[in-house]
């Protein structure tokens, strides 16, 4: 069934609109003086110094998409995130 589900999402958010909202999610996690500790991008400090929330935040986005129309139980939801992390390649979190 999470397969099914998996499927869902990836038919209705492709890589680049992830990778956008992402994109997008991130600076709301990075301090404006960043580029004072050295880094060259917004995401370099982000993967320094957060622990995941922007992806948490898509992550959570993306199975409440697909929950409107059926809730998940527990174990479903972790087999999941697991999916979403594993294929969409989320590298901080």
């Amino acid at each position: 069934m999470i397969e099914k589900i998996f499927e869902k999402i990836k038919e209705d958010f492709s890589e680049t609109r992830v990778y956008e909202k992402l994109d997008d999610e991130v600076l709301n996690w990075v301090v404006e003086d960043w580029k004072d500790d050295g880094f060259e991008s917004e995401y370099d400090w982000y993967c320094d110094f957060r622990n995941g929330e922007a992806e948490s935040v898509i992550i959570h986005e993306l199975i409440v998409h697909y929950e409107e129309s059926k809730k998940l139980n527990v174990d479903e939801r972790i087999d999941l995130i697991d999916l979403i992390k594993n294929h969409y390649g989320f590298v901080c979190s």
